[in-house]
C-alpha cells in the first residue's frame, strides 16, 4: 500500500505494533491462566476486559498496578477446586485466599479420615 508522505508510512507501522502488542499480552494472558494455573472460563474475552478495566482490588480497595510491586499487583483469583475466576484482586489477597482454599481441603481431608476411622 503506498503512503503520502512518510509521516503516514511511521503512523501506520507505530499503530500495527501497538495493536500486535495488546494482542500478544492477551495470548499470554490466556496461556497462563489456562496452562499455568489450570483456570477455566465461562468467557475468557469477558473476564479479560473485566480484568483490564479493574483498577481496585475487589477485596480490600487499595489501587491495583502493573508494576511488580508485590502488595500492589494486579491477580486474577480463581477457585482452586473448580477452576473458575472469583475475584480480581491484589498479589497478597489472592496468596491469602490460597491458603485458605488449601486449608480448608486440609481440614474437609482430615474429617473424612476421621470418620471413616470410626
Amino acid at each position: 500500500m503506498p503512503y503520502k508522505n512518510k509521516e503516514d508510512a511511521v503512523q501506520n507501522k507505530k499503530t500495527y505494533y501497538e495493536r500486535t502488542k495488546i494482542i500478544r499480552y492477551k495470548k499470554n494472558r490466556y496461556y497462563d491462566w489456562t496452562k499455568k494455573f489450570n483456570m477455566r472460563f465461562y468467557n475468557f474475552d469477558k473476564t479479560y476486559e473485566e480484568y483490564m478495566n479493574t483498577k481496585y482490588c475487589e477485596l480490600c480497595d487499595i489501587e491495583l498496578t502493573d508494576n511488580k510491586k508485590i502488595n500492589t499487583m494486579k491477580s486474577l483469583d480463581h477457585d482452586h477446586k473448580s477452576g473458575y475466576p472469583r475475584n480480581i484482586c491484589c498479589h497478597k489477597c489472592n496468596a491469602k485466599r490460597g491458603s485458605v482454599d488449601r486449608r480448608f481441603m486440609f481440614v474437609l481431608l482430615e474429617l473424612h479420615r476421621y470418620f471413616n476411622l470410626r
